[in-house]
């Protein structure tokens, strides 16, 4: 699927994206609490570095994703994420609940997108809820705001068809006294063992990458994503 007007669908242009891609959504379609994400960013001296730091490029996003009718739902929530080694606690500043996940990090693979404003990662975690008493047995854990990392997000979510979300995310990062602005763009596959075949997801979520990325700036016929070939990328 592809809110784009072309009918081109790039095969060649995203081909090394897309095989990858399946790839992994065959390894862990039948896993428990897998995540497969692909996230929008740059890759500054071997280092990936998500988000598209520019208000008015994820403006741009936002405007063409509100005005297409081709979700099934869309949502925005506000939360706050307290940080304490791999566990969070997400509170809603919705409806002040909150919940705790562990999310322990399984492949990251990063992908130069040549003769493009920005590169992209594709993210692979394990992420389990954890009980509340579980967190209070465990006396070395706390999620004081004073002495954790934190991030505040005000995310506009996008459902289509069960098989994606994606994510548009203005992000504050708080850790000590210094606060960040950032924003973030993120496609997740959902329902990895749906009777979607594993080329048509891949395919169809790169799709939705290199559309967000077009309306940020046109991409042209030199366009092509490739992987970067480096084992050691730092994870950010």
């Amino acid at each position: 699927m592809s809110i784009h007007k072309s009918s081109k669908d790039y095969y060649n242009e995203l081909e090394s994206g897309i095989i990858f891609l399946k790839d992994l959504i065959d390894k862990y379609k039948n896993n428990q609490n897998i995540e497969i994400e692909i996230r929008i960013g740059r890759i500054d001296h071997i280092t990936f570095k998500p988000g598209i730091n520019n208000i008015n490029f994820l403006n741009k996003i936002l405007n063409n994703f509100k005005s297409a009718n081709c979700w099934d739902k869309i949502e925005i929530e506000n939360t706050k994420e307290i940080f304490n080694s791999n566990i969070k606690k997400i509170i809603s500043l919705d409806n002040l609940s909150y919940k705790f996940i562990n999310k322990i990090q399984k492949e990251k693979h990063d992908f130069i997108y040549e003769n493009s404003p920005f590169d992209i990662r594709i993210n692979v975690a394990e992420e389990k809820e954890i009980l509340e008493k579980e967190i209070i047995k465990n006396k070395t854990i706390n999620f004081n705001e004073n002495d954790n990392f934190t991030r505040i997000k005000h995310r506009n979510k996008f459902y289509y068809k069960n098989e994606f979300v994606i994510d548009i995310t203005n992000v504050k990062e708080i850790n000590n006294t210094v606060i960040i602005e950032k924003y973030e763009i993120e496609v997740e596959l959902l329902n990895l063992n749906s009777s979607m075949s594993s080329i048509y997801k891949a395919h169809s979520a790169l799709l939705l990458i290199r559309d967000m990325i077009n309306f940020c700036e046109e991409l042209n016929e030199s366009a092509e994503l490739l992987q970067l070939e480096i084992s050691d990328l730092k994870i950010s």
